[in-house]
């Protein structure tokens, strides 16, 4: 957790330190305007990494499940459900809609 977050606030620091030079560069390659390029590509990604740095404590913590969804185990069984994140994933998706 401890390295995820770190990943984290380094890259919101690259983006806020940053942000005009990736405006300009936004412009540059795609003549996206100063606004439209910090609306959708600085200023919504920091949004979102502030929500995940907000959230992310309580994302991992451990759930338990009740003991009826237990049936066919022994009396004073427990059972639970724990999210430990794994590593990068590759998300493919239409960017032009």
């Amino acid at each position: 957790l401890e390295w995820r977050v770190r990943q984290l606030r380094q890259l919101r620091a690259l983006l806020t330190e940053h942000d005009k030079d990736l405006a300009e560069a936004l412009y540059q390659d795609l003549h996206k305007g100063a606004a439209e390029a910090h609306a959708a590509e600085i200023d919504f990604p920091v949004r979102e990494i502030d929500h995940t740095l907000d959230n992310l404590e309580d994302w991992l913590y451990p759930e338990s499940l009740s003991p009826e969804a237990l049936t066919g185990f022994p009396e004073g069984s427990t059972a639970g459900t724990r999210y430990d994140p794994l590593g990068v994933v590759l998300v493919i998706a239409p960017w032009n809609y």
